[in-house]
């Protein structure tokens, strides 16, 4: 064989027609002398025929394995699908029953206290953003009155003329 690097298929190709010509023209023969070794032609044949066993193999556990991972993907989106609702149902049903939520591998959900610093900044934060948007609660809002404004009658008044300056020099 050659020192190239052979593809898998042709690798097959060629040890499928090796064995084809070896039922052909070395039926009848007992034995095979090369390489310093003799062989019989069905031994022979019995080492290529391993390997392309071990090839169909290999592409029969690839499927297998892909077809394997879609199954595994298919059932992760639908266990996904319900997993979320299903802890929500939980949580609602037990509460914060610890011994009943360790039976299903949860632990109840525990409300964090807000630090007096956090809160004290979300206060003036609100009231900053209600002062910039202008914004009022239902009292405030009642506490508006509009206020009737009446028309006011222009008083007529005569037109007077400015002379402009004359800025001739005498």
């Amino acid at each position: 064989m050659s020192t190239n690097k052979k593809s898998k298929q042709s690798t097959v190709a060629l040890v499928q027609a090796f064995i084809a010509g070896i039922q052909k023209h070395f039926a009848s023969t007992a034995s095979l002398s090369f390489n310093n070794q003799t062989m019989s032609p069905a031994a022979l044949t019995a080492i290529f025929q391993a390997y392309l066993a071990a090839v169909l193999a290999v592409a029969t556990s690839k499927g297998q394995y892909a077809s394997s991972v879609q199954a595994q993907k298919a059932a992760l989106a639908a266990m996904k699908a319900v997993l979320g609702p299903f802890t929500t149902y939980l949580r609602g049903q037990y509460g914060a029953e610890p011994s009943s939520l360790a039976d299903f591998g949860l632990t109840p959900l525990v409300r964090r206290a807000t630090k007096v610093k956090v809160a004290a900044q979300a206060v003036d934060l609100r009231a900053e953003t209600r002062a910039l948007r202008h914004t009022m609660g239902a009292r405030q809002r009642l506490d508006v009155k509009a206020i009737a404004v009446t028309p006011v009658a222009a008083a007529a008044t005569p037109a007077t003329t400015v002379a402009a300056p004359s800025n001739a020099k005498e």
